[in-house]
């Protein structure tokens, strides 16, 4: 991206400086859920942004205020500024975030528990389950039940993948069964060994640990 030909005004738009680029965002996030000042280190750690440019976005958002250095010397320790104006609604533009990534997965939880007869496992999979999905990614979601649905997709789920849309998610479902599972096991499937490594389970038991027929 190019850089504007107008400059931003602090005064006018100090959003600019405070949000205008990912590394920002992330250590502003940071910092907000911490109740104690953080060391530059730490929160490399917790970005997993570069140490000096960590460095660099710490010293640009001290200098506008939404953030305090804590502590003398050459190293000293960051928090968010509470007396800030900005900085309680930041506090409630990441909370408001965490929300809805947790009432999606809730609504997932909710809408493949309620299955009958009750499924064996689901799991996140894909990008959003390694922290790398974008705007345009769907968040992929695999039902593991015993035997195959019969017909069309149980009403529940067509349900859920409505609401999750309501919240700007596109939901995309995979549905398994243990014959499936040994199958792919078996097999070595890549799709298989990329959801042994990344699978996040949200009912039920990781990909490594379910028993297919022959293993009951």
């Amino acid at each position: 991206m190019r850089k504007p030909k107008k400059p931003s005004s602090n005064l006018f738009q100090p959003l600019d400086t405070m949000l205008g680029s990912i590394g920002a965002v992330r250590v502003l996030r940071i910092l907000t859920a911490s109740p104690e000042p953080l060391a530059p280190s730490v929160v490399a750690d917790r970005t997993g942004l570069q140490r000096a440019a960590v460095g660099i976005i710490l010293h640009r958002l001290a200098a506008t205020g939404i953030v305090t250095p804590v502590g003398s010397g050459r190293r000293p320790y960051f928090r968010m500024e509470p007396r800030h104006p900005f900085a309680s609604v930041l506090g409630h533009l990441f909370a408001e975030e965490r929300r809805r990534s947790d009432a999606v997965l809730d609504l997932i939880r909710s809408a493949v528990s309620g299955l009958k007869p009750p499924p064996i496992a689901a799991w996140l999979v894909g990008s959003a389950a390694r922290g790398e999905d974008t705007p345009s990614s769907d968040v992929d979601v695999v039902v593991v039940t015993a035997d195959r649905w019969g017909g069309e997709r149980p009403e529940v789920i067509d349900a859920v993948v409505t609401d999750i849309a309501d919240l700007g998610v596109t939901l995309s479902i995979v549905q398994l069964d243990l014959d499936d599972v040994e199958r792919l096991r078996v097999a070595v499937d890549p799709r298989w060994t990329r959801w042994a490594e990344d699978a996040v389970a949200l009912v039920g038991s990781a990909p490594g640990f379910i028993r297919t027929r022959d293993q009951a």
